[in-house]
């Protein structure tokens, strides 16, 4: 189920044209050396739900949005609101399962410990009940 979200997750960002005009990519792991600004679809956590009828998930994931200090927190918060926007309260096309609600449950940003990066990292929570 997580690689389905994961999967779900990519292809929602990469196409979106306004996203993608913002950064260099979508990735789980980025390519040692990549260029400024991207986003990284990172740590996951799952709950099962089970009843009579249905199998579900309660998913949290993190999302990251990476950028430098000489473009400015607002480049990443120009980023983040790409994704709320994509995200938040948005059907969300998941193999095998039907996502109930998608939620961002919190965002944040902050400059990293080497000066110059900033980070920002959004939570997405995930409710899915499998078909």
């Amino acid at each position: 189920m997580l690689r389905a979200l994961q999967t779900a997750l990519y292809g929602l960002m990469t196409a979106d044209a306004t996203l993608m005009a913002k950064i260099t990519g979508v990735y789980d792991q980025p390519p040692q050396g990549e260029t400024f600004p991207y986003v990284v679809i990172g740590e996951d956590d799952a709950a099962d739900f089970d009843d009579d009828l249905t199998t579900g998930f309660d998913v949290e994931m993190t999302i990251h949005a990476w950028g430098r200090a000489h473009r400015g927190r607002q480049e990443v918060k120009a980023i983040q609101a790409d994704i709320y926007r994509l995200l938040h309260r948005q059907p969300l096309a998941v193999t095998d399962a039907d996502t109930v609600d998608t939620i961002i449950e919190f965002t944040e940003t902050f400059r990293d410990a080497d000066g110059l990066t900033y980070h920002g990292a959004q939570r997405v929570r995930l409710i899915v009940s499998s078909t």
